[in-house]
């Protein structure tokens, strides 16, 4: 779908990352820069992030050296689009700011990801996905230790929610500056797409004044009927919110006749609560999933290890093998996209992390052989 966008990305940790691997995914060009100082290398993900960089080009480029900035200017005559996540000003000042691209590239779509955006008096604190989903309000409702504080969410979901954003507003600016011939800068706060996951209870507050709390509201806990339960040998997911749901549930598990008109009585929850603890314990996971499940919205809770498994992801094609260059096969997570592709792209190998394209990109990119010999000689480039 995207075969003909080509992506310069310049990020290194999270979100950027997640959003130009889902272009990517989706048939674009990927032309990774990667520093040549070994000590930043330390700071690159592992490489089973972000599906482990698999059909993506690499160059290093050192960006405090002036010629390395050229090279880099060079390189962004490719694009029409390119992706940082340097801290707010830093790419300005590496010369390969919006400003400075944008003249070697008009029409250039420059997306900015960080933490708080681009202005702001945190524009230039540091974080981590935990730090924007605290100021997002996401770990509030999240639930509390047995200590009384907030729980850890238990996944990244404010990198994943910036990738998506900052990949949304790329595709916006790309359809525009295509019909118009137009460039864009896009400032993506991660901690403002954390803020669209926690959307449903800020909604509820702007309108009602409501302050949620975990525990108290009927997503937090506040409801019987959608909640976590033990069962003999594992967990399940209990969602009956709507009253039909709530009624098959009481039929199945033989619950007491009066319960059914008091699905969200306050007063009645501690002993709802009691009664469908007591009677899950007494059957697998799996026993109530396959009674329950069909009927009442209810699922098992995976481990880690067991998500792939699981026969409706699986038969979805939730992995697929992707060969290295010693013929070994390596699984990974598929992109499992609407009109994506169902398999890796003809000729896709995954390369050890220090194999690089620098010779034929910058050739690409105009320049002559003796002049990427002269800055590779130079440690400029790798």
């Amino acid at each position: 779908m995207l075969t003909d966008l080509t992506i310069v990305d310049f990020s290194t940790q999270g979100p950027g990352p997640r959003s130009t691997r889902l272009l990517a995914d989706y048939g674009a060009r990927l032309i990774k820069v990667r520093p040549t100082n070994a000590r930043n290398r330390l700071l690159e993900p592992p490489p089973y992030s972000y599906s482990g960089d698999r059909d993506v080009e690499r160059i290093r480029i050192d960006l405090k050296d002036p010629a390395g900035q050229a090279a880099a200017r060079d390189l962004v005559c490719l694009a029409d689009v390119v992706v940082e996540s340097f801290r707010p000003g830093r790419a300005s000042r590496l010369g390969i700011g919006y400003e400075d691209l944008s003249k070697v590239r008009p029409g250039l779509v420059y997306c900015s990801v960080s933490g708080y955006g681009q202005t702001g008096p945190y524009a230039d604190r540091p974080g981590h996905d935990l730090n924007y989903l605290g100021i997002a309000g996401y770990v509030d409702v999240t639930g509390r230790t047995a200590e009384g504080v907030s729980a850890l969410p238990g996944a990244t979901v404010a990198d994943g929610a910036g990738g998506l954003c900052a990949a949304l507003a790329v595709l916006a600016a790309v359809v525009r500056s295509r019909s118009t011939g137009e460039g864009a800068y896009l400032d993506v706060s991660v901690t403002e797409a954390a803020i669209r996951m926690t959307g449903l209870f800020l909604d509820e507050h702007l309108a009602t004044g409501a302050d949620i709390s975990p525990g108290g509201h009927r997503l937090t806990g506040g409801l019987a009927c959608y909640d976590v339960y033990a069962a003999g040998d594992g967990q399940i997911t209990v969602a009956a919110l709507e009253p039909h749901f709530w009624r098959r549930l009481c039929e199945l598990l033989a619950l007491p006749d009066h319960l059914l008109t008091r699905q969200r009585d306050p007063e009645a929850q501690p002993e709802i609560r009691a009664l469908l603890r007591e009677r899950f314990r007494t059957g697998s996971r799996r026993h109530w999933v396959d009674l329950l499940g069909a009927e009442c919205c209810v699922g098992p809770v995976h481990t880690v290890a067991e998500v792939f498994a699981d026969p409706q992801l699986r038969g979805r094609g939730l992995t697929w093998q992707v060969p290295r260059a010693n013929g070994a096969r390596v699984e990974q997570l598929a992109p499992n996209l609407a009109g994506g592709p169902s398999s890796p792209r003809p000729g896709t190998v995954l390369r050890d992390k220090s194999e690089t394209d620098t010779a034929a990109l910058l050739s690409e990119a105009g320049l002559l052989d003796r002049d990427i010999e002269t800055l590779r000689s130079a440690g400029v480039v790798e």
